[in-house]
């Protein structure tokens, strides 16, 4: 099996015992989704398995550890009526691309990805409000790809499976496990994306940037 970028385990329990791929550990710069993990559970599974964990605690926060059980980012979205700061735009690099947060109402404000993917980009994840309408959710995580020339996964509600997204607007396929314990996205079908963008469509893009930051 190719290695994947991103691994998602949207059936995990609180104990962190989901099922893995043997493969895993082989892969370079993976990234697993925990959405119900706390902290504390969060750092022993990227000790253990030796990859990046993005957790989520009683939903307010999102906390990002790297593979040496660090804490590298906390994460709780945009404070409507507060000054924008560094933290507002949490950038990282678990391995093979670029990623960001956007978190809670984040995924609403274009100007918001824009500016992560301004800053180097290449992977935005979106954690919306449970509470929204999942179809415009999916509008809005597609176009923003389509308007940063970028990628992007939509966490949804469980039980639904998360939504990937290529630079084009185009769905890309996840891989299943065959127990149905996690999904993931394969490096091998970012990079088929990849190649079906022209370089006009990029330098334009480029060109576009290079005004809205003036």
């Amino acid at each position: 099996m190719d290695a994947p970028l991103i691994i998602i385990f949207p059936h995990s329990d609180r104990s962190g015992s989901s099922p893995r791929s043997p493969d895993f550990s082989k892969a370079g710069g993976v990234l697993a989704l925990f959405p119900s993990l706390s902290e504390d559970e969060g750092k022993k599974s990227a000790l253990s398995e030796g990859y990046h964990v993005l957790c989520s605690s009683e939903g307010n926060s999102l906390t990002v550890i790297n593979d040496s059980g660090m804490v590298l980012l906390r994460y709780s979205g945009l404070h409507e009526g507060e000054a924008s700061s560094e933290e507002d735009f949490p950038i990282f690099f678990p391995g093979g691309l670029l990623c960001a947060l956007s978190f809670k109402n984040d995924i609403f404000l274009p100007e918001h990805a824009r500016l992560l993917a301004l800053g180097g980009a290449e992977f935005i994840i979106f954690i919306p409000p449970p509470s929204k309408d999942q179809s415009l959710l999916e509008d809005f995580a597609r176009v923003r790809a389509v308007e940063n020339q970028i990628f992007t996964a939509l966490m949804r509600s469980f039980p639904d499976q998360p939504l990937f997204y290529g630079p084009g607007g185009e769905s890309l396929p996840p891989q299943d496990s065959l127990d149905g314990g996690w999904i993931s996205l394969e490096k091998r079908v970012l990079l088929r994306a990849t190649k079906n963008l022209s370089l006009r469509d990029l330098r334009r893009q480029e060109f576009y940037h290079g005004l809205t930051a003036l």
